[in-house]
């Protein structure tokens, strides 16, 4: 098995300035797991309409691991931990990013698209803008999170306010 960096999540905020991660904010990291988790599976559905089932092993082939939060901050290490060698299904071109890493750029320009108040991509249909609802539910109003490439530190900014408008895209109410 091997790890690489997968994303760099940045916690802003009154909680976070004490350079330590408060255990009612890691629910995010999982409600992460699990949305880029769904834009994978839709992706690859898109791509094989042809198919009723994912391949065996699809959704175990995504595992994310906090390793560690970074010293004096409340930057978590996330990374993906995958069998060597990949299996050929999931992993074809191991220059071509897979399912997961298009759908974690996908959330990323989803995210961007809501806090410019811009329409987030086709690709992110109404059920999948539907699981942001689970994304950021425990922010408050004065805190973000900053959803970037791995090892950066800019990236785009999640908010009470962008997960509103991206909720709000798919449903008619919105849960607080």
């Amino acid at each position: 098995m091997s790890s690489s960096s997968f994303v760099t999540l940045i916690f802003r905020g009154r909680r976070f300035d004490e350079a330590a991660m408060p255990l009612e904010a890691l629910p995010e990291l999982a409600a992460y797991r699990e949305l880029v988790l769904a834009t994978a599976k839709a992706l690859h559905q898109a791509d094989h309409p042809e198919r009723q089932r994912l391949p065996r092993g699809f959704e175990a082939a995504f595992r994310l691991v906090l390793e560690r939060v970074e010293p004096g901050s409340t930057i978590p290490i996330i990374s993906r931990v995958t069998e060597q060698p990949p299996t050929a299904l999931l992993f074809a071109d191991a220059a071509k990013p897979d399912y997961f890493e298009r759908a974690r750029d996908l959330v990323e320009q989803g995210i961007a698209a809501g806090a410019k108040g811009a329409a987030p991509p086709a690709a992110l249909s109404k059920d999948l803008l539907a699981r942001f609802n689970s994304f950021g539910r425990s922010l408050a109003d004065d805190e973000s999170i900053v959803v970037a490439q791995p090892g950066k530190r800019d990236g785009a900014v999640y908010d009470r306010v962008v997960r509103r408008r991206l909720v709000l895209q798919a449903q008619a109410t919105y849960e607080d």
